[in-house]
């Protein structure tokens, strides 16, 4: 045999070779068909915010004939954290002239909800209290007609307070009602002005609220 044609077999012989080492190392390929194919395996996809966290809740207006010793209107809106369970948060303003010493008063607050049984709820939570006095009584020894024997000198304060009250929740075909029948906070921050010695107190607050899906 010649020396090209010797030549020619070798180089043959080799990509042959080469060819066989390409194909055992390669992954067997799937077929066409289907039915024998590997199926992969489902990967679950991560939870996403709505889902970890209901959007369901209230948005309304209330009235209260004492909130923080004093009548106010106000802003309010929470959201379920769990069935039992909310979050929410208050604005509010109120005025006493007319019934009693005249105080001004505005606020905003953060607080939970629990539910005890039923309808019944159990709502704590923190407070800003502004407060604006004609003289240095207190609302709470106003309510009760404590003689003001201060100096006529207007007095404002505002404080971080402690809230707890307890009402009920019903819920109707398109709107929601909400009353606190009683409860009280207590100034424990004084931010500024004199520092209020008295508890206040909140008694009959009506809520209506729009639901919130």
């Amino acid at each position: 045999m010649s020396a090209p044609m010797n030549y020619f077999s070798c180089v043959f012989a080799l990509l042959l070779s080469a060819q066989g080492r390409q194909a055992w190392a390669e992954p067997p390929r799937p077929s066409a068909d289907t039915s024998g194919a590997v199926v992969a395996p489902l990967v679950d996809e991560p939870m996403s915010i709505d889902d970890r966290f209901s959007t369901e809740g209230y948005a309304g207006l209330y009235a209260a004939a004492l909130q923080s010793s004093v009548p106010a209107l106000g802003l309010t809106g929470s959201i379920y954290l769990a069935e039992d369970l909310r979050a929410g948060m208050d604005l509010w303003r109120g005025q006493s002239k007319g019934l009693f010493s005249s105080f001004r008063t505005q606020g905003g607050g953060l607080w939970t909800a629990w539910e005890l049984d039923g309808s019944v709820w159990l709502k704590g939570g923190l407070s800003y209290f502004r407060l604006d006095r004609p003289t240095a009584q207190e609302p709470m020894s106003a309510l009760l007609n404590s003689k003001d024997t201060t100096a006529p000198q207007a007095v404002r304060s505002d404080s971080i307070q402690i809230d707890l009250s307890v009402g009920q929740l019903w819920s109707l075909e398109n709107f929601s009602l909400s009353a606190d029948y009683v409860g009280f906070s207590v100034p424990f921050v004084t931010l500024t002005g004199p520092k209020q010695s008295m508890f206040n107190v909140h008694a009959l607050r009506i809520e209506v609220l729009y639901d919130i899906d």
